[in-house]
């Protein structure tokens, strides 16, 4: 009996560790469950976020492709404006060149007008070269006749007081 006791306590303790296994057993499964869900949660959350990020993606693509267009169209606006320029300063230029050279003409045009009408002034003023002649002569005579005014009004002055006296004279007598 001493081995059907142990055996009874060995199968005892046999039963506690298969409860104590079975109850671990349960509670892995329950935890099992719980991160299984979990899993399931985060799988079902990373689906949502990598059809977000697709969306994301495809909205970045979009952009990129219109980001190409305008720089396409940037490149090919600045092409055509600088060859726009090139063009308007070579036309700028060379109306810059037949402008100086008419300029040029007509200031040769206006100079030797000049040169001919100061040939034409001389002859012009030559009558009048020896009428301004007579007339310096005539200024110099009227000036020698100021002087003569002059000593004409002193020797009047000179007549005038004794006149005064005179008339003063006979006033009073």
């Amino acid at each position: 009996m001493q081995q059907e006791e142990q055996i009874i306590i060995y199968l005892t303790r046999l039963t506690d560790a298969v409860g104590a296994i079975g109850q671990t057993v349960t509670d892995m499964k329950e935890r099992l469950d719980g991160i299984d869900r979990r899993l399931e949660s985060l799988e079902h959350r990373l689906g949502g976020l990598e059809q977000r990020l697709d969306g994301l993606e495809q909205r970045l693509d979009g952009l990129e492709h219109r980001l190409d267009t305008v720089d396409q169209r940037i490149d090919s606006v600045e092409s055509s404006l600088s060859k726009r320029i090139a063009e308007a300063e070579f036309a700028l230029n060379d109306k810059l060149e037949m402008t100086e050279k008419a300029l040029d003409t007509e200031i040769d045009k206006v100079y030797q007008i000049a040169r001919r009408n100061e040939y034409n002034i001389e002859e012009l003023l030559i009558p009048y070269n020896d009428r301004n002649l007579h007339v310096s002569d005539e200024l110099e005579r009227l000036s020698h006749s100021g002087e003569r005014l002059d000593e004409v009004e002193t020797v009047v002055a000179n007549h005038s007081e004794a006149i005064y006296r005179l008339q003063a004279a006979v006033s009073g007598s």
